[in-house]
């Protein structure tokens, strides 16, 4: 008979501490996917504002959604990311002493250096499992990032074709 209180005893323990586990492991996992969600926006928020400041100013909201990706939202934990607002640049109109010469080596006539920087914003979505019940039962978290590149870039001279 005392085996059987025994035996008892330690199931009613492990039901106890797995029912008071269980909830932390969800927590733990939940920051976990949150830290990693938030150092992915700012890695993907780096790669787009460089690629955007690489490149004719023009094209650059296009290649900052290229580096971005789909805004479609995707099920699971991270929903995605997606930019905020379109790249904002902050070209200079002297360039100052910097030559076509100092980046390319040669000189072209008619060609200009063009300077300033490019900032980028992008946001990740996060749904987590547990943790937004601690939080006023929010369905998901929004992350932002925000960076700054500079501009540099050599703009050719277009030949005037003459008829």
């Amino acid at each position: 008979m005392r085996t059987r209180s025994r035996d008892a005893q330690a199931l009613l323990e492990v039901l106890f501490g797995i029912v008071c586990l269980i909830p932390v492991a969800l927590v733990l996992l939940d920051l976990f996917v949150i830290f990693v969600a938030v150092q992915m926006n700012d890695t993907v928020c780096a790669n787009a504002v460089r690629s955007a400041a690489c490149g004719a100013p023009e094209d650059a909201d296009k290649r900052a959604r290229m580096v971005v990706g789909s805004e479609t939202q995707s099920p699971g934990l991270i929903r995605g990311f997606r930019l905020v607002a379109p790249v904002v640049l902050d070209l200079k109109k002297d360039s100052g002493k910097l030559s076509v010469e100092t980046f390319t080596g040669e000189s072209e006539e008619g060609a200009r250096v063009v300077c300033g920087s490019a900032t980028l914003s992008t946001e990740v979505e996060i749904c987590p499992i547990l943790v937004h019940r601690l939080y006023g039962n929010q369905p998901s978290f929004k992350f932002c990032a925000t960076k700054t590149s500079p501009i540099t870039f050599v703009r050719r001279a277009v030949a005037q074709v003459e008829r």
